[in-house]
């Protein structure tokens, strides 16, 4: 086994990343859950963040099985202007294949994501999760990251902010390479 993250680079890797997303998305709704409800305007709003290479797959040898999105630039309806003005990366839209669930793949997302920001020169990275997933918040918090507050906004129903330090993975239990073609 030999996992591989790389950007999505074309129309058809974008389709395996939405793929993935649907799936979760489905897992979602029949455990009763509204989370990610807006899904349905992804494919228009994740068409830059294809282009800039924002969309991350994770490859077990030719098998998708994860995806996140990553970019260097946050929401401004949720985080001020202050937080935006740090160097940060802002981690959205990871998902992990349902037959590879409980295998520490999300986590390992989230350590690469760590990773790729500090790499980059930044101190932290960033998440906003749905404010009504209190059991993904306890993920989160029992991963290290700092609950920073939840937005207010009646109009968005994700919104709970999250971040931790940017750090390198250090050692990794499986070969973890990032794609040669999107360093620097």
């Amino acid at each position: 086994m030999t996992l591989t993250i790389r950007p999505a680079e074309d129309q058809d890797e974008f389709e395996i990343a939405m793929g993935l997303l649907t799936q979760r998305i489905q897992w979602l709704r029949d455990r009763g859950s509204d989370q990610w409800a807006t899904w349905e305007r992804w494919r228009t709003k994740l068409g830059p963040s294809l282009s800039a290479g924002d969309i991350w797959i994770l490859w077990d040898d030719d098998e998708p099985i994860g995806t996140v999105t990553l970019e260097m630039t946050g929401d401004p309806d949720f985080w001020t202007p202050e937080e935006l003005a740090e160097p940060a990366a802002y981690v959205s839209k990871l998902a992990v294949r349902l037959d590879r669930a409980g295998q520490e793949l999300g986590a390992l997302l989230l350590a690469w994501a760590g990773d790729y920001a500090f790499q980059r020169g930044c101190r932290y990275v960033r998440l906003d999760a749905w404010k009504t997933n209190e059991q993904l918040h306890a993920y989160y918090l029992s991963r290290g990251w700092t609950h920073l507050r939840t937005s207010t906004d009646p109009q968005r129903r994700s919104g709970a902010l999250f971040q931790r330090t940017a750090a390198p993975m250090g050692k990794q239990p499986v070969e973890l390479r990032t794609a040669a073609s999107r360093q620097g």
